[in-house]
């Protein structure tokens, strides 16, 4: 018998091959082959490799009553803050004896219930979501719900009325704003999307309240040397692949008018810092000297000449080690310590924004640590 490339053997198939039981070899490969010589064990494992074998997920949940998996939603594509997420996700989920089956969500525009319909379909035994966008919402959360699984937001939207972990972005946002108010900088301008996502409403309650917290306001008169701030949201959806093109087009189209620019400019995140630093780059422009500018998320190349970003750190992998935990407890039925759980942000500082003082933080993987 033979098994050509990309097709799998059965368990009955092998039992045919070797003239032994089937019941033999489900049991050899299903992890009772101490009741079998080592000679036969060696021989199925033989077989099942030079044949091909692979375990159906499907049948062994229905045998089994459980799938060992976890169904991870997560959005945020390329962006290095979502692969870190994903990374610790895997690991944690892996520490505590289950593995991950991972669906990105932006990936399937139009067909947003097919993701949820996929993890229903693998009989997944939990899920979280990380991360969250407009499109997934309050039916697709009911239609987990009404199928008894155990579901826990990571980054997500409060208003889910799910366990939820949380990072305090108006917290840094309020920091950032009174760090670059006592460096000088008067007429600050928010450079953020269109989405009512919770990561950019909280972006703009922080910077507001950074304002209120230093004596200005939006739109107050920058020139009497009152700290006045603005907000610009600009349509992002066509930086999916060059996440640096949406503010950069909007940095450009600023300069072009020939009004005065602000101060310093608030980024998103530091895709947008790196579009309005070449923006300003081709303008002549120096980055502090003319414009300060300031990013959001640490990705690494922000560390790194000529951008050298202020910016800040989500705790991630503390966040993910919460959020795994929590989802165990409910998986195991064992009583949440507490179901809202918010960790705060560090704002790292950089040459970006006119200081010299520049702070280094731990990196992803040192400060990751397993549940």
């Amino acid at each position: 018998m033979k098994s050509g490339k990309g097709t799998y053997t059965t368990q009955k198939a092998l039992a045919r091959e070797l003239n032994v039981s089937r019941t033999t070899v489900a049991q050899v490969l299903g992890g009772m082959a101490h009741r079998y010589s080592e000679e036969t064990q060696r021989r199925v494992w033989e077989a099942a490799r030079r044949l091909n074998y692979r375990p159906h997920r499907s049948a062994q949940a229905m045998r089994r009553g459980r799938s060992n998996l976890i169904g991870v939603i997560h959005f945020g594509g390329s962006y290095e803050v979502s692969r870190q997420m994903r990374y610790g996700l895997v690991q944690e989920v892996g520490v505590c004896g289950y593995e991950v089956l991972p669906v990105e969500f932006s990936l399937m525009p139009g067909r947003e219930h097919r993701v949820v319909e996929q993890l229903l379909e693998a009989r997944v035994e939990g899920v979280i979501i990380a991360n969250s966008i407009e499109s997934f919402g309050e039916e697709d959360i009911h239609i987990l719900k009404s199928a008894g699984l155990p579901v826990v937001a990571l980054s997500g939207r409060k208003d889910w009325g799910l366990p939820a972990v949380y990072e305090d972005i108006p917290g840094v946002m309020r920091r950032m704003v009174c760090h670059l108010n006592d460096l000088g900088h008067r007429d600050l301008l928010l450079l953020t999307n269109l989405y009512e996502a919770r990561q950019t409403l909280c972006r703009i309650q922080g910077f507001e309240e950074g304002l209120a917290q230093c004596g200005g306001k939006i739109g107050a008169a920058a020139d009497d040397g009152q700290l006045t701030g603005r907000i610009e949201r600009v349509h992002a959806d066509r930086g999916f692949f060059d996440t640096a093109e949406p503010a950069y087009h909007f940095m450009k189209s600023l300069i072009a008018h020939g009004g005065p620019l602000p101060d310093a400019v608030l980024c998103h995140n530091d895709h947008w810092a790196r579009g309005v630093y070449a923006a300003a780059h081709e303008a002549g422009l120096r980055v502090p000297d003319d414009l300060a500018l300031t990013g959001y998320d640490n990705e690494s190349f922000g560390a790194y000449p000529p951008f050298e970003f202020t910016t800040t750190v989500t705790p991630i992998a503390q966040e993910v080690e919460r959020a795994v935990q929590m989802l165990m407890d409910l998986i195991h039925h064992r009583p949440l310590v507490e179901d809202q759980c918010v960790f705060p942000c560090e704002l790292v500082i950089r040459r970006s924004c006119g200081t010299t003082l520049s702070i280094s933080p731990p990196s992803f993987y040192e400060s990751h640590s397993s549940c």
